[in-house]
């Protein structure tokens, strides 16, 4: 399983983060469960939690791994994606 960058584990409501740092979500009762989100504003204070259902807010965004040109698809000689 891939894990995003500045991983800090599962959320807690009580920590500071840094912008960037990234947490797992369990849905009860922030975020959404088992998705990342990553720290966008608000730095070092807690009590800043992610979104539930994930919208972004002041403090969080939800995390999406960058895409890889792979699965369905390919690059064809003229440099379109096909």
């Amino acid at each position: 399983m891939t894990t995003p960058p500045n991983y800090q584990g599962l959320y807690n409501n009580g920590a500071y983060y840094s912008l960037g740092d990234t947490v797992l979500t369990d849905g009860n009762p922030y975020g959404i469960a088992g998705y990342y989100f990553i720290r966008t504003g608000n730095p070092g204070n807690p009590g800043y939690a992610p979104e539930v259902g994930g919208a972004p807010n002041g403090s969080w965004t939800l995390y999406t791994f960058p895409k890889g040109i792979d699965g369905v698809g390919s690059v064809t000689g003229s440099g379109n994606i096909a």
